[in-house]
């Protein structure tokens, strides 16, 4: 349903039909979230609850910016600094002997 991120830098590049497909991919599963998140907001709205209606506006906002938070959870010593740096494709938290993540830790995508 969702492209997936390379698993390693040793993986072949990816080609520019390859990325477009990804890219037209991920514009697809963007447009159906907004649309769930719209239809929502409507539901929200008919049943007076502007909270909620508040809450849509805010995730159609980072849904715009392509903003979102990704929660990992899970006992000491189980990959999950690894899961992550394979899903971003590169290593971006530590891992080793350590448990380095013991509080919450967070990465964000900066151009």
């Amino acid at each position: 349903m969702f492209p997936s991120a390379p698993l390693s830098d040793n993986s072949q590049p990816s080609t520019a039909i390859d990325q477009w497909a990804d890219l037209k991919t991920y514009t697809k599963a963007k447009q159906i979230v907004a649309r769930e998140i719209r239809s929502l907001s409507n539901f929200f709205h008919r049943h007076g609850s502007e909270q909620g209606a508040d809450q849509c506006r805010e995730l159609m906002v980072k849904l715009a910016e392509d903003r979102f938070t990704l929660a990992v959870v899970g006992q000491f010593k189980r990959g999950k600094s690894s899961l992550m740096n394979a899903i971003v494709g590169r290593e971006v938290l530590p891992t080793g002997l350590r448990p380095w993540c013991v509080s919450p830790s967070g990465a964000r995508h900066d151009e």
